[in-house]
Order: C-alpha cells, then structure tokens, then sequence
C-alpha cells in the first residue's frame, strides 16, 4: 500500500510538473504567435515555439496517462503505460526530427521503435492470459484455481455434448450385416424403454477377445469386432459414462 501512494505521488509530481512546463510552452508560442503577426520575429522562431508547445503537451498528455493509470489501476495497465511510452517517444522524435544532428535523430528512432515493441509484446502477454477452447461445448473438469501455476499439458476437460459415441463389441457373425453410415437404435438404464438413434461410424478391421469388462449374449472366449456408433445429446438426456444397449433389429 505504501508503495502504492508512493508511485501515485510520484506521478502526480510528473503530471503537474510536465503540466506547467506546457502551460508555458503553450503561453509562449501565443505570444511569439503574436509577435509573429506583427511582424516582429521571423516565422522560424514562431515555428520552434510551436514545436516545443506541441511537444511539451505530449509529454504532459502522457505524464497524464500514467497517474490516471495508476489511480484506476485497470486490468490493462502495462498497454497504457506502454502506449503512453511510446507516445512520449513519437513526441520526443517527432521533436528532434524538426531539425537537429542525424545521430539524435537515429536515437530517437530506435527508442521509438523500442517503446513500439514493449506495446507489442504486452498485448501479446494479455490475449496469453486468456484461455480458448477450440469447440464449443461444456466443462467437465478444471484441474486449476485462482493463483496456481499451470505446468505444461492439460487443464480442462470441455466435452462437445453433440458429439457423443459409444463402442459395442460384435460377433463374427452378425458383423457381414452392418456397414458404416448405418443407423442404428438404442435404450439406456436411465431412460428404460425410450430409444435413441445413432450412426454407425466405425467397424474394426481385425477381431478381439471381448473385454472382460462387458456381458454379451456369446460365450466369453468368442472373438468380436468393436463398433463405434455416434450420436447428440438428444437435448440433453444423453450425457457421457452412461449405459446403453444398441438393438440391431432382424439380426
């Protein structure tokens, strides 16, 4: 918290001193304007006026920006200051450019150029905080909380509840019947008798032993092919980890 007030002081002392230094330039350049029109100074001396009016109003502007930054203390504080930066930079170049030696001017360039980069890589570090899932879908897990270091590999589970699938293991003899592109009807245990349509997506090419974990109507030992068949959500009632039985009707 000190430390705070201690960088809102600061920069308020900027602000306010940047501030006079262009109310200044700002009455100078009036009066040298008038001189001007009165044909008492040259158009050169009026025009570095200008400048410096201009310049110091920049810098002002940007002394601004940060103490109001820093008050606000908004989400996309590194941006601004760095935007403020680099204004002040374009400012001091633009300054230099009117007429001094080819080396201030380099300087000014590259440091121009610096504060360009710092703006660039700032947003880059901003739109990295944000996390976008590249389907839409629902959440079913988030492994992170507020303030932990995520370590590289996943860490969140988004399921796209319209496109669901479910495996089923046939035997060799039911298998010449069904072809991918098919469809095919099923019930689950938590809506009874209610049926629900799918596609067949998938036929393996080579047989397996059944997995231990299913029951079938066959001996244990036969060999099967697995079946993917995909299908919604059905608005919603079908959801992931939910048992189902598929009914190859006639076969």
């Amino acid at each position: 918290l000190d430390s705070l007030s201690g960088d809102l002081a600061a920069a308020r002392a900027e602000m306010e001193a940047a501030e006079a230094v262009y109310i200044d330039a700002r009455d100078e350049y009036k009066r040298m304007q008038r001189l001007y029109e009165d044909r008492t100074v040259p158009e050169s001396q009026r025009d570095h006026a200008k400048q410096a009016a201009e310049a110091s109003e920049k810098r002002f502007e940007s002394a601004k920006d940060r103490f109001e930054l820093l008050l606000e203390g908004t989400r996309d504080e590194h941006i601004a200051m760095a935007k403020a930066k680099y204004d002040g930079a374009v400012a001091q170049y633009d300054l230099l450019k009117n007429g001094t030696r080819v080396e201030d001017i380099a300087a000014a360039k590259a440091s121009r150029d610096a504060a360009a980069a710092g703006v660039a890589q700032a947003e880059v570090a901003l739109r990295e905080m944000v996390i976008t899932s590249p389907i839409s879908g629902t959440v079913e897990s988030l492994d992170v909380h507020p303030g932990d270091l995520v370590s590289p590999g996943p860490v969140a589970r988004v399921i796209d509840s319209e496109d669901l699938e479910l495996w089923v293991y046939v035997g060799a003899v039911r298998l010449g019947d069904l072809s991918v592109g098919e469809g095919v009807v099923f019930t689950t245990d938590a809506h009874e008798a209610e049926e629900f349509e799918g596609t067949i997506e998938f036929i393996a090419s080579e047989g397996e032993f059944t997995p231990r974990n299913l029951q079938t109507e066959e001996e244990r030992v036969q060999q099967v092919f697995a079946v993917k068949i995909g299908f919604g959500s059905a608005d919603g009632k079908l959801r992931p980890g939910m048992a189902a039985t598929v009914h190859f009707e006639g076969r």
